[in-house]
Parts: C-alpha cells; structure tokens; sequence
C-alpha cells in the first residue's frame, strides 16, 4: 500500500551542483543530486551519497527512499510503497558536525521479477526529531534516482545474445560478395565452355 507523504520541494535534478538547503540550523549540500542507472532485473548497484554541513551547527539527518510521482496538476508528491526497499541507504541516521563532509553508502537491488520500465526515486535527508517534538514536516535535501530497468538480456529480453548488429551487416557484405564472384567465375566456365564448343565445331567443318 502506497503512502503519499506530500509535495516534492527540495529534490533538484542537476548533475554536477551541489544545492544548498536550510536543514534545522544547518545549511546542508549534497553530490551528486542526480544518479542516473540503467539496470537489468536481478543486478545489484552501489555508490556513496555526500553530504556538507555548510553551517556552523551540528544536525542529525535521517535517510528516507520514496518515489517520484507526477500529480495531475503538474506538480510531484512522494509515494512510499514495496519498491523502496529497491534502494537501501548504508546508514539509519547522520550526524553532521559543522563545516563536515560525510559520505552515505547507497545500494540498489533491482528484484529479478520486475517489469522493465522507467522508475524514479528520491533519496532524501530529513531533519531528525527530538522526542518531545511532533512530526517532522521539514524539507531536507535529496537525491534524484532515475532507475531505467531495460529486458535483461537473452532470447527472451529485448537485448538478445544473438548475432551482433555489425557481424550481421559484415556477414551480408560478405555473402553478397562471394555471390557476385561466384556468378563471375560461373560465367567465365561457361565462356570457356562455349569457346571449346565453337572450337570443336570448326575443327569438325573444315
């Protein structure tokens, strides 16, 4: 069952920047801000996640994994659901000291049935709770994961183990070349046939 948490505002989607985000008291930064995976069903992805307390106070970070999904106003909502657990952040809780760089592991495991398709996660930093405080509902900084699952490969996959593209193309050229010179030293037999034959005959007339 899924669980809408609500409104994306902090996932940015650059590659190569680093955001910066008032998380507590703390100006939070991470990199990258968007890991790009091509994966079949069944392989297995790690890497590391940083995050920079660009502040001078300390702060508890907790992970989260949720999925992107587009609203019908155009907007993204977060949805909680099974394929979450596709993604496992190497640590339950951070803690920043100021001005400090920490890398998160990050793991992902794509099952062995799911279906090929587009998948986008967001792997987010929230402020931890303290126990006499309500719910967090505090943004924090995250990580966009554009997960593409392609056909694994096979007879059955989109990718087949058959005969790469170019051996095809090079086997073609082949077989048309052979073609044409078998038909070349055909007709020069038969040429030669023929002149033998006309040979004979005015042997025999004369």
């Amino acid at each position: 069952m899924a669980a809408v948490l609500g409104a994306v505002f902090f996932v940015v989607p650059a590659v190569t920047s680093r955001p910066a985000r008032a998380v507590g008291g703390a100006v939070i930064a991470v990199t990258p801000t968007r890991i790009p995976l091509q994966m079949a069903p069944g392989e297995e992805w790690s890497g590391f996640v940083e995050l920079i307390n660009q502040g001078d106070e300390s702060v508890e970070l907790i992970p989260r994994v949720a999925m992107l999904k587009s609203g019908t106003e155009g907007g993204w909502s977060l949805v909680e659901d099974e394929r979450c657990a596709w993604i496992s952040p190497g640590k339950d809780e951070l803690n920043l000291a100021p001005f400090a760089h920490l890398a998160c592991p990050l793991a992902v495991n794509v099952p062995s049935d799911v279906v090929p398709a587009a998948y986008q996660f967001t792997v987010y930093f929230e402020l931890a709770r303290k126990e006499d405080e309500g719910v967090n509902m505090t943004g924090g900084v995250g990580v966009l994961v554009d997960l593409e699952v392609h056909a694994p490969p096979g007879p059955e996959g989109g990718k087949g183990r058959g005969t790469p593209v170019s051996l095809i193309v090079v086997t073609t050229a082949g077989a048309i070349i052979l073609a044409a010179g078998a038909a070349f030293t055909a007709a020069r037999i038969k040429g030669r046939k023929r002149a033998v034959s006309g040979k004979k005959a005015g042997d025999e007339g004369s």
